[in-house]
């Protein structure tokens, strides 16, 4: 079964809750604002995908595959 948005949302939200890693730090490492990332955040819950580079660094700061789901 293919994963929603949401589920990739809720998804990427344990896992930087687990590794206690503030979406800050994420904006930080793309070298984008928080405000950048939050509407990102909000188009993935919303059912709308998210930014490739994204995901990556994501991965990169957490050592989760996402996109593995």
């Amino acid at each position: 079964m293919k994963n929603t948005s949401l589920d990739i949302f809720n998804k990427i939200n344990q896992v930087l809750n687990e590794k206690e890693i503030p979406k800050k730090q994420v904006a930080l490492h793309l070298g984008i604002s928080n405000t950048a990332l939050s509407n990102q955040f909000k188009r993935l819950r919303n059912g709308k995908g998210i930014n490739t580079k994204t995901l990556e660094a994501i991965e990169e700061l957490t050592g989760f595959n996402f996109f593995s789901l």
